[in-house]
């Protein structure tokens, strides 16, 4: 992967936005494929107190939650979105 690359994603992405804007964005910008994308988020049944989700196995997503499944993720949980491995958007979580 190119550095390039990452710093292209970040120009597309609007990273000013809450959570579920940018993982909306992520799943229907036609210049973007969700299945390079993850989100880590803080998960306290974790031995590592983190987690990761692909943006590809999320189904619906609104303010509050991102719903997997049966799976309900708090959006303010989100720490990380990564591309491809690296990171494009990062904030504190407490």
């Amino acid at each position: 992967m190119k550095n390039n690359e990452v710093e292209h994603v970040k120009s597309i992405l609007k990273t000013n936005r809450t959570i579920d804007e940018i993982i909306k964005q992520i799943k229907w910008d036609p210049r973007l494929d969700e299945r390079d994308f993850t989100v880590v988020y803080v998960d306290a049944m974790s031995p590592e107190g983190e987690s990761e989700i692909r943006v590809s196995a999320i189904d619906k997503c609104s303010f509050k939650f991102m719903y997997v499944g049966d799976l309900m993720i708090p959006c303010r949980l989100v720490k990380e979105i990564r591309f491809k491995g690296k990171t494009v958007f990062r904030r504190k979580v407490s």
